[in-house]
């Protein structure tokens, strides 16, 4: 979890490109996820 904190640490001095990137590739993981799951 070192990586999560970390990363949370720094939220605040990311730019606003950097997140939407960043939810993106999240999003992107969780659908993969959610679809493998529940189809």
């Amino acid at each position: 979890m070192r990586c999560y904190e970390y990363r949370w640490r720094n939220f605040v001095t990311w730019t606003k490109e950097t997140i939407d990137a960043e939810l993106a590739e999240l999003l992107r993981g969780y659908g993969s996820a959610f679809q493998t799951n529940f189809s």
